[in-house]
């Protein structure tokens, strides 16, 4: 099979093991990404950060399916559904014993027989000295963008154009098998080389009937850009190349002397032999012709002089923190980078999460921050959405360079999730200060026969763990309206048995600890055979109780009542923060009136 499944960790994937088509006409292709994030200002001047850690490759060839091979290619794909595709990067499939000519360091290498599909992977520093198979190649993890269109030549045999971009953990990725530390190559002409003075002036075209246009942009400076086509003759050529592509970080910083290739007069410092440059893309794509020889179009922008200060600016990293009220020593932590950010030992994993809105505001009630966030199943974003989570959510937002994090951390929002939305398969997530802490009423004082205190606070006096009680509940103990549970042995404060509605209609439910902890509002109460069920306010979830038992606890509620809770019940009327002889409702006199409680 040449179209295989496989698990790796905890990635599946299929692995493509076609050889390509291979020649000038049919080149392999990989393209190498880098992002830099690049703001100009009015005078041409760039302020350029960098927007990724580590390189991105994209392989294109070009397969002929015939027998076998186009078998497996059809059911390979018909079977791929979501997961993963592997490939190895075929210009650097090598035999054995030439393995150190590699182009390519790749976190993970295959090894495998072309002719069967046999393979083997390895850690890209474990390779043993004779693996089993014939070739060893990089092993590129990605994805299609979308499925490839076979185009057939006849019934049996057909051609298609394969591209598999990157999309694979940090502990997956592909460097270059670094050599050469400066860029040596020149172009060869072959085809013409673009020579360009760019200057910012801008043209001012209201659409009138005026025949000179107005002018903006008159303080921009001109600059050089030039254009070339190269040829790298060998393999060491090309890791030259590529080192210093991946050196300079893509389009991220500029080197001296870059040489202007085009020249046709004396050098001047307007028209210049040389000059400082950057790339003028993030990427870089190689046409390889055969297995030492690839071609490319590279451009180069001039920078514009700014002295000792540099345009290649730090980048900005921002840290996502969610942490549990009921779980604070496991926090979820994500970045918006495409490696692991470590800080002060916490590790941040990269995410697709990105902060749509930080709104920072002298009136507190204003602040908010808004995310949004690709669903990752069992997150507590997850839980959230379906109710799973028994207690608040903090998010902490912070700021850093990820090459200096200790020295540039800086907390840029600290809050509480209000809400989670879905949006298909990304999560809206909006945050404020106060998260819904201002939706909970705030007890106050009222004149009238209930007590204004509430049953275990300061001014009540009760002390919770003397007035607990304890019994075990499992999985089965939960009805399937999911609102009623059944606790077993009971024992605790209020003897043996307990009266219909003693824990409700206020008292209290906790089980669970850590992400498995549930809380919940005891409606009512009854016995059942010595134990008690309770009907509570929210439906619990099985899967968050332990299934050989765990223990609850249940706390009573308080009517606030002078006589049935403060006396009979708590025996503590000298703690009752009310008016008990203040009657529910005072008589009105008034014609057509109706007796209103008293406020």
């Amino acid at each position: 099979m040449l179209f295989p499944a496989t698990i790796l960790g905890d990635l599946s994937l299929r692995l493509l093991l076609i050889r390509p088509d291979h020649s000038a006409a049919r080149p392999v292709e990989v393209t190498h990404r880098l992002d830099t994030v690049i703001g100009e200002g009015r005078t041409t001047i760039e302020e350029r950060r960098a927007g990724r850690a580590g390189l991105l490759l994209a392989q294109r060839v070009t397969l002929t399916l015939h027998g076998t091979a186009a078998d497996d290619f059809r059911k390979g794909t018909a079977a791929l559904g979501e997961h993963l595709l592997g490939v190895p990067l075929w210009i650097d499939a090598l035999p054995c014993d030439r393995w150190a000519e590699r182009i390519y360091d790749a976190q993970k290498v295959v090894n495998f027989d072309p002719a069967t599909g046999a393979f083997e992977i390895y850690d890209g520093g474990s390779v043993p000295g004779s693996p089993p198979y014939p070739l060893l190649a990089p092993l590129l993890i990605g994805r299609w963008r979308e499925r490839p269109a076979v185009r057939a030549l006849t019934s049996t045999v057909g051609t298609v154009d394969v591209t598999v971009t990157e999309a694979s953990p940090w502990s997956c990725g592909i460097g270059i098998n670094a050599h050469g530390s400066a860029w040596t190559a020149l172009p060869d002409y072959a085809s013409p080389t673009k020579d360009q003075s760019q200057y910012g002036l801008e043209l001012i075209d209201l659409g009138g009937a005026a025949r000179e246009p107005g002018l903006d942009r008159r303080n921009a400076a001109p600059r050089w850009t030039q254009e070339a086509f190269f040829t790298f003759a060998n393999r060491l050529a090309i890791r030259d190349a590529l080192t210093w592509f991946v050196t300079q970080q893509g389009a991220l910083h500029a080197w001296a002397p870059v040489p202007a290739w085009f020249q046709t007069g004396a050098d001047t410092p307007q028209t210049p032999d040389a000059y400082t440059a950057r790339f003028a893309s993030d990427t870089l794509t190689l046409s390889f012709t055969s297995a030492a020889t690839a071609t490319s179009t590279i451009g180069f922008v001039q920078e514009i002089d700014t002295g000792a200060r540099s345009q290649a600016v730090p980048s900005e990293v921002y840290l996502y923190r969610f942490t549990y009220q009921h779980d604070p020593a496991n926090p979820e932590r994500y970045a918006n980078w495409d490696a692991p950010v470590v800080v002060a030992g916490e590790t941040y994993q990269p995410a697709q999460c990105v902060h749509t809105e930080m709104l920072l505001s002298l009136r507190p009630q204003d602040v908010k921050a808004e995310l949004d966030v690709a669903y990752i199943a069992g997150s507590l974003l997850a839980d959230w959405l379906v109710g799973k989570l028994f207690g608040r959510v903090r998010l902490t937002v912070e700021r850093c360079d990820p090459t200096d994090v200790a020295a540039t951390r800086t907390t840029v929002f600290d809050g509480f999730v209000r809400t989670v939305l879905p949006n298909g398969n990304t999560l809206t997530v909006t945050a404020t200060l106060f998260g819904k802490l201002l939706e909970k009423r705030v007890p106050g004082d009222v004149y009238g026969p209930r007590c204004n205190a509430l049953v275990f606070d300061a001014r009540c006096g009760l002390v919770e763990a003397d007035h607990a009680t304890t019994g075990v509940i499992s999985p089965a103990d939960l009805a399937a309206d999911r609102f009623t549970l059944t606790v077993r042995s009971p024992v605790g404060w209020g003897g043996a048995t307990w009266p219909a509605n003693f824990f409700g209609p206020n008292g209290v439910l906790r089980t669970g600890t850590g992400r498995s902890t549930q809380v919940a509002t005891i409606l009512s109460n009854a016995m059942s055979g010595g134990n008690i069920v309770l009907k509570v306010n929210r439906p619990l979830w099985s899967d968050l109780i332990t299934p050989g038992g765990q223990t609850a606890q249940l706390l009573p509620g308080c009517g606030g009542q002078y006589g049935s809770d403060c006396g009979t019940k708590f025996a503590n009327q000298a703690a009752f923060r009310g008016f008990p002889f203040m009657p529910d409702y005072i008589d009105q006199t008034a014609t057509s009136s109706v007796p209103k409680a008293k406020k």
